[in-house]
């Protein structure tokens, strides 16, 4: 399946995002499982779904999936700042996947939001894709 192809993608182009590398600094942390005792920020994979669509000839997998950004200060600006960078670096990009081909990369939405026992904000950006073959 081309999911973790797409996944190797997204996270070399973000962590090569210049505006991603102001704001959080060089290398840009993009974890697929955080770390104990990881500075923030940093972005995690969270949620990943995907589903195989179409026939052994056009193979085509949908894929949908959730970035989450977490911040240590107290409101959600730099987290929207990170999301932002993500959006832009990530939305209708053409990626290039080992193995298989991008058709297909939109931004779903964002949320935000404050983890009050931990004390540390977070967005979370979601989008959906569709590759061909892999």
């Amino acid at each position: 399946m081309s999911a973790w192809a797409l996944q190797t993608a997204i996270k070399d182009a973000l962590g090569a995002n210049a505006g991603l590398i102001a704001l959080m600094g060089s290398p840009v942390k993009v974890f697929d499982a955080v770390p104990a005792g990881a500075a923030r920020p940093y972005i995690a994979f969270a949620e990943w779904r995907s589903d195989e669509d179409g026939s052994d000839d056009a193979r085509l997998d949908r894929h949908s999936f959730a970035l989450r950004v977490s911040s240590e200060h107290q409101g959600v600006k730099e987290a929207k700042a990170i999301a932002a960078q993500i959006e832009s670096a990530l939305h209708n990009a053409a990626l290039t996947l080992m193995g298989a081909t991008l058709v297909d990369l939109a931004l779903v939405g964002s949320a935000f939001g404050r983890d009050e026992a931990q004390n540390l904000s977070f967005g979370e950006v979601r989008f959906r894709a569709l590759t061909q073959g892999g």
